[in-house]
């Protein structure tokens, strides 16, 4: 009896440690990540925002806007990052934070013979609306100079089943002959059983797009 007790009491101990650290966990990533809505990065303006952040590093460039969202490219030389900034009721811009105010889902074009390379999908989690950045690195003559944008490669068409307006913009690599396009859309009142993109005539459903991308 006494052996079934103790083994008992040791399963018990066991669990309860574990229930300990896996709240520890939890806890230490969410106090890490966490940002008190009112200590969230503001800004008067989307210049302000670009000027403030922008340095020796990295460069901020806003490359989509609405009445209510903007789409940040954050690049230095040897990475890229997208940030999504969303207007408040006193007319300035804050700074959203991934996990907390949005997801992302990242596709990839299995096909060699691609029309695009990847597919960006933001989700913000106080609406419906979605935001859908598709990108795709260009053959360039020269190595991080800048290029027109009538004289960049672009999609012969792009557009959507909802009739989405897709902003335009390109980055030139500085480590190799390539530029990299961007095609941003911001979704309202998504429905993902009948959105479909359509990229050079050819249509991608949304609910194909874990078969036909990666």
């Amino acid at each position: 009896m006494k052996s079934v007790y103790r083994k008992s009491i040791i399963i018990i101990a066991i669990f309860v440690i574990f229930l300990a650290v896996t709240q520890w966990i939890l806890w230490y990533h969410a106090s890490e990540k966490y940002i008190p809505p009112h200590d969230y990065p503001t800004y008067d303006s989307l210049e302000q925002y670009t000027k403030e952040n922008t340095n020796s590093q990295n460069l901020y460039k806003i490359i989509a806007k609405n009445e209510d969202y903007a789409v940040s490219l954050v690049y230095s030389n040897d990475s890229s990052d997208l940030q999504i900034l969303s207007k408040i009721q006193n007319g300035k811009w804050q700074l959203l934070i991934r996990d907390y105010d949005y997801k992302i889902k990242f596709y990839a074009y299995k096909n060699v013979n691609r029309d695009f390379h990847f597919i960006d999908f933001f989700t913000l989690l106080n609406n419906n609306t979605k935001i859908v950045v598709v990108e795709k690195a260009v053959n360039s003559t020269t190595i991080g100079e800048y290029v027109p944008d009538e004289k960049i490669e672009k999609f012969k068409n792009i557009s959507d089943s909802q009739n989405t307006i897709f902003n335009f913009a390109a980055k030139p690599s500085r480590e190799i002959h390539a530029i990299y396009t961007y095609y941003v859309g911001f979704i309202d009142n998504f429905d993902k059983d009948t959105y479909t993109l359509y990229i050079n005539d050819k249509a991608y459903p949304y609910k194909q797009w874990k078969k036909l991308l990666r």
